[in-house]
């Protein structure tokens, strides 16, 4: 039996590939920054933003269709830039940001899915905020951070607020935590399950520390852990599981944008970052969108503060990252880690030669019984050290292993998933 599994594990066939990296995908015909998206499965509506076209801030809802790349022009009441978007019951809901003629927008709007038109929702001077960040959970809003125009703001606001959209009222606020009631602004945040996670952001200075905002018990807490640059101005999504958090581009105060990407783990408490592969473009202040398993990241500003016109995407399936300085002189297949692991676990491996030689690379998981479970990699690859993610949130706890092919080169190690 134990030759039989060899045998098969062996000589297993791949029979379907996924994306790595980042690529470029497509091209804004009307690129902004500092807008916000809503999206209705593979329908992107981008809200507001700066254009260099114009040279303004601007009041467009652009739909766009990531399959037929077909796009289509609307306008809200007035323009915004640095707002947030977030969807309820079909409607669109939008606060914040700042117009064209430099004054910040008091109030929530609405916008329902048939898009007919903007309704004002409800007035609250809390929404008077530039680049905050927030969601949707439940029936309820949560508004992290982000600041009044200086000299526009009446009185005390909440850093983070909770705000019931079928009663139209706040429910909930923290505002003790900052003083003079100066937040940070550009934070990069994410919900897994009752927790919101906070990112990096700018106030004196560009942080790297990591918060859990909890929206049953209303907790606060600092995370031991921290992002591994500081960054302000870039995106969080969730990645191929619930529990995994990629943190995009932003910029810091040695880079005006970044192409870096952070992968954040969240189990039970323990909690895990790593460096994921970088976006092709540096930017920041850009949208991001989730559609058939691929992130779309879209406009922004470069490092020189040009609007980028590129929408780029990555395969959530497989988030890879690739140490191109380090040089292999072996192939070799090592240990994951963590091992036990649950769900989520790092395999890496080397690939020797010169940087100019493309192997064709497969990486692939197999349960006890020799039966092939997942494809990690199926590509040609350069020379190098990489490592790649393993998710197993849909397998049962046992023994499985993973297998590395390359030319005739194949190796085998075995690992640990305990739920």
């Amino acid at each position: 039996m134990k030759k039989f599994l060899i045998v098969f594990i062996f000589t297993a066939v791949i029979n379907y590939s996924q994306y790595n990296f980042w690529e470029i995908y497509n091209t804004m015909p009307n690129p902004v920054a500092g807008g916000d998206i809503w999206q209705n499965e593979g329908n992107v509506f981008i809200f507001g933003g700066y254009s260099d076209s114009t040279q303004n801030y601007t009041n467009w809802v652009q739909g766009y269709n990531l399959l037929s790349n077909n796009w289509k022009l609307d306008t809200m009441k007035v323009a915004r830039f640095g707002l947030v978007v977030e969807n309820f019951n079909n409607k669109v809901y939008f606060f914040g940001g700042i117009n064209s003629n430099d004054s910040s927008i008091n109030g929530i709007s609405n916008w329902g899915s048939d898009f007919l038109g903007e309704n004002s929702f409800s007035f609250n001077k809390n929404f008077n905020r530039i680049f905050s960040t927030g969601h949707i959970v439940g029936d309820n809003l949560y508004v992290i951070g982000g600041n009044p125009l200086p000299g526009t703001r009446t009185d005390s606001m909440a850093y983070i607020f909770e705000y019931n959209l079928n009663e139209a009222k706040i429910t909930y606020s923290i505002d003790t935590l900052f003083k003079d009631n100066d937040f940070p602004e550009q934070q990069m945040s994410e919900v897994i399950g009752n927790d919101i996670f906070i990112f990096g952001g700018e106030v004196n200075g560009i942080s790297q520390d990591i918060y859990k905002y909890n929206i049953v018990d209303h907790s606060y807490t600092k995370l031991d852990i921290k992002l591994l640059e500081p960054r302000a101005g870039g995106r969080a999504v969730i990645g191929d599981s619930p529990n995994q958090i990629i943190i995009i581009g932003g910029f810091n105060e040695t880079s005006l944008a970044l192409k870096s990407v952070e992968i954040f783990y969240a189990t039970d408490n323990e909690y895990f970052i790593e460096q994921g592969a970088p976006i092709q473009q540096a930017r920041y202040n850009f949208m991001t969108a989730k559609s058939d398993g691929y992130v779309y990241i879209l406009g922004g500003f470069d490092e020189n503060g040009n609007v980028v016109n590129s929408i780029e995407r990555t395969y959530l399936g497989n988030v890879v990252n690739v140490e191109d300085n380090l040089v292999a002189n072996k192939f070799e297949l090592f240990q994951n880690y963590p091992n036990p692991f649950n769900p989520t676990t790092s395999i890496e491996y080397s690939i020797p030669g010169v940087s100019s030689k493309i192997n064709f690379v497969r990486v692939i998981v197999f349960d006890i019984l020799g039966r092939e479970v997942k494809t990690l990699v199926n590509e040609n690859q350069k020379p190098g050290i990489y490592k790649i993610q393993f998710e197993g949130s849909d397998l049962s706890s046992g023994v499985y292993y993973y297998q590395l092919q390359c030319d005739s080169y194949i190796q085998t190690k075995k690992m640990l998933l305990l739920k």
